[in-house]
Formats: C-alpha cells, structure tokens, sequence
C-alpha cells in the first residue's frame, strides 16, 4: 500500500514550519554546551540524581536560570564521582 500526497509550496512550507517548532532545538554540532535535557542523554542518569547532584555542587554548570553544562567538565566531574563512590579495596589477608 502506498499513499502520495500532492501539496502546493505555500502549504508545503507551513506545514514544515509546524513540524519545526515541534522537535527540540539541538546543539549545534560539535559544541561541547548542552542544556539539561542534554545532558540526562549524554550521561544517562536520571533526571532527580542530576539535579541533586548540580544543586549539590558535584556537577558543574553555568549560566543562570538555564543552566549550560561543558561537556569536558561533565566528563570530569562524573570520572572524580565515581572515584569517591567506589567501594574501597578488599586486601587478602595472609
């Protein structure tokens, strides 16, 4: 089954418009910046832990009511996190 749509121009246009303004605006490629919803993508950890972790000062960020996070610093401050929250080594006791 297939099915074709023929539109004129002015339509076609204001339906690109439309469709536009529905997918999130990304970065641009190659910029280490990301706003919050990138950065839970990037990282993978739930949105609550990354805010807990921002509002405690474990995941630096820039700017002011929108926050921007630097991907480098991001990479940063997760390997200095999982350093402090590893388990400690077990010894063989002889």
């Amino acid at each position: 089954m297939s099915l074709r749509l023929d539109f004129d121009d002015e339509t076609l246009d204001a339906l690109a418009e439309r469709i536009a303004a529905r997918i999130p605006a990304a970065s641009p490629a190659g910029s280490p910046w990301m706003k919050f919803p990138e950065l839970v993508d990037y990282t993978r950890i739930p949105e609550g832990t990354l805010r807990k972790m921002s509002a405690a000062g474990e995941m630096p960020s820039h700017g002011g009511r929108v926050k921007l996070y630097h991907r480098d610093e991001v990479d940063e401050a997760l390997l200095g996190y999982s350093r402090r929250t590893r388990a400690p080594e077990l010894r063989r006791i002889a």
